[in-house]
């Protein structure tokens, strides 16, 4: 049996540390900004309503209660003389509500709500 001949370790130079008080104001979920502003990532539910949390489950997906897709697929500004889908919002999903001719149609159709809530 031949011996093999053991060969050297390369030595790598060691990583630089942070200092100890670095290390300490380093929080694994620390966010950026001034420490007196509540977070934007987590929307506040009122204190005083005890249905807030239920409400704001019930609200549409970015406030959009009305919306229009096209019948067929693809995007919503491609195709505007194809016929689209009306859906708007009940409060907990979006139900089909009818069809429109066309973009310019559905458009309108989205804009009556948003100028009628106002």
């Amino acid at each position: 049996m031949r011996s093999v001949p053991a060969r050297p370790i390369s030595q790598q130079p060691a990583r630089p540390q942070s200092p100890p008080e670095t290390i300490g104001s380093m929080g694994k979920h620390s966010r950026p900004g001034p420490p007196n502003q509540p977070s934007r990532a987590v929307p506040s539910v009122g204190g005083g309503d005890r249905f807030a949390a239920y409400d704001k489950r019930r609200r549409a997906p970015v406030d959009v209660w009305r919306r229009h897709r096209p019948l067929h697929g693809g995007g919503s500004h491609l195709r505007p003389g194809e016929p689209r889908v009306l859906e708007e919002w009940n409060g907990f999903s979006y139900e089909l509500v009818g069809t429109a001719r066309n973009l310019a149609q559905a458009q309108q159709w989205v804009n009556e709500r948003n100028e009628g809530s106002a």
